[in-house]
């Protein structure tokens, strides 16, 4: 089943399972401009399965609501990246306070857990929110922008809000081999994160796909839902 609301001007999608035996233990967020959102759905759900997942619009604020500070753009003719993640933060938890109330509506029973997750700057969004806030339990960053300036140091300087129960962390096997040299640290930084998660305590796979930035976007973003839903 599914519904769409226009929450805080944001575009969004919830889905639910037809039917999970009264079971629904947890609600999936996913940031991003997903066109794909139904797509998204049907390959990740399954039988029986006991995740909801809502997705939001940011595709208009996208250089500014998901990064956590101010950073120049990477590219001549880009944007600059306006660091309003903590601002972002906390419409996103005024739009999850009305989604599940939609859920509890639409399931008769409410998620007693939340999981954050996202690609590329939603990625790092996600990964950013667990140095933020206490509310989720359970995180997927795919292709996540995690070369982002500073934000190695930030994640080895401070402290979680709360361990993430399992990570999951992907990236395409290409996305290190730009001329960009920002970027071009985005393996060495992922696979840093992966291991103070796991240093954390979380249950973490890293994993690495064919294919660089924008390839197979669907599938490498139902995987880390797969991952974290089971």
């Amino acid at each position: 089943m599914k519904e769409t609301h226009t929450l805080a001007g944001k575009t969004v999608n919830i889905f639910v399972p037809d039917s999970c035996d009264n079971n629904l233990t947890q609600v999936i967020y996913l940031n991003g401009g997903y066109e794909d959102a139904d797509a998204i759905w049907e390959m990740f759900s399954y039988d029986n399965i006991k995740s909801a997942l809502v997705t939001i619009d940011v595709t208009r604020e996208w250089n500014d609501a998901l990064t956590p500070w101010e950073a120049p753009r990477l590219f001549k003719g880009g944007e600059d990246f306006g660091g309003k993640a903590k601002e972002y933060g906390n419409l996103l938890k005024g739009i999850m306070l009305i989604a599940e109330d939609r859920i509890q509506q639409m399931m008769g029973i409410l998620p007693q857990h939340r999981a954050l997750s996202g690609y590329s700057l939603a990625g790092l969004f996600a990964v950013y929110s667990f140095y933020k806030t206490d509310v989720f339990d359970r995180l997927a960053s795919m292709s996540g922008s995690l070369w982002f300036d500073g934000f190695s140091d930030f994640m080895k300087e401070n402290d979680l809000k709360r361990v993430p129960e399992k990570v999951y962390l992907s990236l395409g096997d290409k996305e290190k081999k730009t001329r960009n040299q920002r970027m071009a640290t985005v393996e060495e930084c992922t696979q840093t994160a992966a291991g103070i998660f796991r240093d954390a305590g979380s249950e973490t796979l890293f994993e690495l796909n064919a294919g660089g930035h924008f390839d197979d976007e669907v599938e490498r973003i139902v995987k880390g839902l797969r991952f974290i839903a089971d």
